[in-house]
């Protein structure tokens, strides 16, 4: 039905349907804090309640048709209720246009609000250093105004460029020195929500364009060195005694520490070039691995920092450069060596366990780390891990993948062999295909790339490489035999992948994506299907073919 020429009106923009209100808090805000606030200066909204116009020329008349066909205006129900949400909505864009000039003057006065406070509780404690009664009250007043800031998250486009144009976002981030650790807290706190990717859709090209802006004016004011700095301020250790007070404190700084990682990972999302900016110019890497380090269960800081780590590894050659200065593959080979004899308690713990191998792993990448690993008895302790029947045998074979894998990885693979890593390694290739026991798929892949790359890397006549191709003789060619019944099934897979991929490529055809992109996204499709599998396959078949008459005899 086409409304607009039934009623002859005109057609209501889109932008007026479904408006952010200021009055809602912002993802993740604590409605106690939005709502104290509030309380402290006096505003008050209640909820619109929707808005019913009546039409005039549309009233009822005294009947005179006696069948009624004319009665309410001559307007179905059906029609009445178009009609009712087109008023509605005109209506609303008046008044959401109204409110968001509004929306601007609080805010300005807000932040006016703020700045008062920050000189006010500044100079009372100038003038009572040694009182911290005198000083309290400006302190709570700057805390409420700071706080209230959170409201500015229900609508990004229009009010971070106020909060950028009266320079209040360098005020907040002063405030992390603040000489009181609580109030830093609280800075910190506020930051999270300003930066969470939340708050702006990714379809609202001005709301992300005053994210980036405000994270922008953030890093101008060094926040990522005041932010790191704080880490020390805060005591997340549980204390030794039951005394509440220490609880209390210890909770404080607990929760402190995670909303710290947060924005750091907020901003990284945002920025990330800031991602080496924390590798190089603070003391980031060295004190996320201490705390990955840290004795006793795990608790949720710890797992943080392990994801933060590999975040900031991921894709980023200066941070691997970085982590070799602080010892960090020592002291994430010294985290995996905990599950050799345990399995994760948890997922949390078994996501902790991981990201610290995505970040060693991320580490293998730089020519410097993988002596440290070398040096450290890496190898050894995976090839221990191999052994054990726990989950961070898992982690083991991607670790090795890629210590051995680099182009320069014939001495790391004759360490290994050395090691007896074969003896660890081949029990793995010849479990179940299927069912219990069988290694997952990214597992079986790993696999194959330490026998591509030991077959790759070694000298060719070496006695090394005699005992890798013995492997694939010895019991009637056992292990060629598994090769060959792996490789049959990753066709298959591949072969079964090919019609739901044909239905793929025509969608993003018709959709008019390039046909070289097409092509880079189908072929990843493909090596997800089965294709990657196939191809180290057949890589170690081909050396094993070249290499041994024995083999190319028996098949």
């Amino acid at each position: 039905m086409d409304v607009g020429k039934l009623f002859q009106l005109p057609t209501v923009s889109s932008s007026a349907v479904n408006k952010r209100k200021w009055g809602a808090p912002p993802p993740g805000a604590a409605p106690a804090a939005v709502e104290d606030a509030e309380r402290d200066e006096g505003v008050t909204r209640p909820a619109p309640e929707p808005k019913r116009t009546r039409v005039d020329e549309f009233e009822p008349d005294d009947g005179d048709d006696e069948e009624g066909r004319f009665f309410g205006g001559g307007l179905t129900d059906e029609q009445e209720r178009i009609l009712e949400i087109m008023n509605r909505n005109a209506t609303d864009s008046a008044e959401s246009g109204a409110r968001a000039v509004d929306d601007v003057a609080e805010t300005r006065q807000r932040l006016v609000q703020l700045e008062r406070a920050i000189e006010k509780n500044q100079a009372m404690r100038l003038k009572y250093p040694d009182d911290p009664h005198r000083f309290i009250d400006s302190e709570a007043d700057l805390d409420s105004a700071l706080r209230a800031l959170a409201l500015l998250t229900t609508n990004a486009r229009a009010l971070y460029p106020v909060l950028l144009h009266q320079g209040s976002a360098a005020s907040v981030v002063g405030l992390l020195a603040h000489e009181n650790a609580d109030m830093a807290a609280a800075a910190i706190q506020v930051l999270e929500e300003l930066t969470d990717d939340d708050v702006v859709d990714a379809a609202d090209e001005a709301g992300a364009a005053a994210m980036q802006a405000l994270v922008d004016a953030l890093l101008e004011s060094q926040v990522l060195e005041l932010l790191v700095s704080n880490l020390k301020r805060f005591h997340d250790t549980p204390p030794s005694s039951d005394d509440a007070a220490a609880m209390e404190n210890y909770e404080s700084d607990r929760q402190a520490v995670y909303h710290t990682l947060s924005v750091l990972e907020n901003v990284v999302s945002l920025r990330p070039s800031a991602a080496e900016h924390l590798g190089r110019a603070t003391p980031l890497l060295a004190w996320l691995l201490a705390r990955m380090l840290r004795a006793g269960r795990l608790d949720q800081n710890q797992a943080y920092a392990a994801e933060l780590l590999a975040i900031l590894l991921h894709d980023n050659d200066a941070n691997r450069a970085a982590l070799v200065r602080v010892q960090g593959v020592d002291t994430l080979l010294q985290v995996l060596a905990r599950y050799r004899h345990a399995d994760p308690r948890d997922a949390e713990e078994a996501e902790f366990l991981e990201n610290s191998v995505d970040a060693l792993c991320a580490a293998l990448t730089v020519r410097e780390s993988r002596a440290q690993f070398l040096e450290a008895e890496g190898l050894e302790l995976m090839v221990l891990l191999l052994k054990a029947k726990h989950q961070a045998r898992g982690g083991a074979l991607k670790v090795l993948d890629h210590a051995l894998s680099d182009a320069d990885g014939g001495a790391a693979c004759a360490h290994f062999v050395e090691a007896l890593g074969l003896r660890a390694l081949c029990p793995l290739l010849m479990r179940p295909m299927e069912g219990k026991g069988a290694l997952r798929a990214p597992d079986m892949e790993h696999l194959l790339g330490v026998l591509a790359a030991l077959l790759h890397n070694l000298d060719s006549d070496s006695a090394l490489r005699t005992r890798v191709l013995a492997k694939f003789v010895e019991q009637s060619h056992a292990k060629t035999d598994r090769l060959l019944a792996l490789r049959a099934a990753a066709r298959e897979r591949v072969q079964a992948a090919e019609p739901r991929l044909a239905e793929e490529q025509a969608v993003l055809a018709a959709e008019g994506i390039e046909s070289a992109d097409i092509d880079a996204l189908v072929y990843a499709r493909r090596l997800e299907s089965g294709l990657y599998a196939l191809q180290q396959l057949d890589y170690v078949l081909a050396w094993l073919a070249m290499e041994d008459d024995g083999v190319r005899t028996a098949y």
